[in-house]
């Protein structure tokens, strides 16, 4: 959620001080294979993109039961 300390302490703070709920919605953007699929784009390595696809690998992941 936060790439150091200090800031994630930041973000429970200005939640708390807000009445918010602080929550991590999306979990992969600093997994290894998703830092370098940014770097190949940024880099122009990769061609242009004209599709992608997206899948769940985890089962814990899979909702259940509504949700």
């Amino acid at each position: 959620m936060s790439v150091n300390a200090v800031d994630g302490q930041a973000m429970i703070d200005a939640c708390k001080q807000a009445g918010v709920k602080l929550l991590v919605g999306y979990r992969m953007h600093f997994e290894p294979k998703t830092l370098e699929i940014i770097r190949m784009r940024k880099a122009g390595s990769s061609g242009r993109s004209v599709s992608s696809r997206d899948y769940v690998d985890s089962p814990s992941a899979i909702p259940r039961n509504g949700g």
